[in-house]
């Protein structure tokens, strides 16, 4: 099972991640991709950057990349929602998240 389901959408989902028990990270677009693998005893920097024009992103885990060019998972045009979920059904335990941060680029003219 997920440990851990980030998902951004803005009326429908843009980016599906999950850090998964076993110690994967995984994205899903049309099936599920495993893109790293991670400490499931530490702490995890995630860093996803999106890219507006051609409408796909990238993920860093611990500043290293994990996989650069994922379509959004919809037609969706902007991200505006960030959700986390913990594990099927919301019952996952031992996860935390710290420091969050969202930011946006200049946008073209």
């Amino acid at each position: 099972g997920e440990k851990l389901d980030i998902s951004i959408l803005e009326s429908s989902y843009v980016a599906r991640l999950y850090f998964r028990e076993d110690g994967t990270f995984a994205y899903y677009y049309d099936r599920f991709t495993v893109a790293a693998s991670y400490d499931t005893s530490d702490w995890n920097y995630l860093k996803i950057t999106f890219h507006a024009i051609s409408q796909s992103y990238d993920v860093e885990l611990n500043s290293v990349p994990a996989a650069t060019g994922i379509p959004y998972y919809s037609s969706a045009q902007v991200v505006d929602t960030i959700r986390i979920n913990t594990g099927s059904a919301e019952t996952a335990s031992g996860v935390y998240i710290d420091d969050i941060y969202v930011s946006e680029s200049a946008r073209l003219q």
